[in-house]
């Protein structure tokens, strides 16, 4: 019988550091948000600086471990925000992304014409499932550009049409995806998600 798969802290601070390291850029206060949620409670909300990267990849580490899944927030919140962020507390974009559930999905990100700059695989039972994330030249501040963008990477990919909101929250990799009962019925397992960098952008 394999072992239970554990969260890679290294990893999560890896991806958090590449998920923020522009950020500086906006030249005004933003926080990291980080988000667990598993059954039968209410969802646990943290905020970080990013330069407390390490504080939220041991505090992400530790709730993964206990059995909770964890998101992150992709785009930086405004500094203040209180709880869950909303479409309203995102500052801007630094890249553009997608979720493929399905196998067509996840096949169109990895063969898609302009090569994600960051891929996150978060199963590979029944089939392999893929975030994609494209970073852009510049920081986004038109939210309403940026969500028509997400809306259009979905279409052409046959991805998750839902993933087009500002505050969207993302599988962090590293950790540990416990899936519900639904998808255990399907197949799924709990995996850590991995990323890896594709060298393009």
């Amino acid at each position: 019988m394999s072992a239970s798969p554990t969260p890679d802290q290294s990893m999560i601070t890896a991806f958090l550091h590449t998920a923020t390291h522009r950020w500086p850029e906006l030249n005004e206060p933003s926080i990291l948000e980080i988000r667990a949620l598993t059954d039968g409670k209410a969802a646990d909300y943290r905020h970080f600086k990013p330069q407390e990267i390490e504080a939220a990849a041991i505090h992400s580490t530790e709730l993964n471990a206990a059995g909770w899944n964890l998101y992150a927030c992709v785009n930086p919140v405004a500094k203040g925000t209180v709880g869950a962020a909303t479409d309203d507390d995102i500052l801007a974009a630094f890249y553009c992304f997608a979720d493929a559930d399905d196998e067509h999905g996840a096949n169109s990100i990895a063969d898609a014409p302009l090569q994600p700059s960051m891929l996150v695989t978060t199963g590979t039972m029944p089939w392999r499932r893929l975030h994609g994330y494209w970073e852009l030249d510049e920081p986004c501040r038109d939210m309403g550009a940026w969500r028509g963008i997400q809306k259009n990477i979905a279409s052409k990919l046959g991805t998750d049409s839902c993933v087009i909101n500002p505050s969207r929250i993302m599988r962090l990799a590293g950790t540990v995806s416990y899936p519900s009962n639904s998808k255990k019925q399907r197949g799924y397992v709990p995996e850590r998600t991995t990323f890896e960098m594709t060298g393009t952008q």
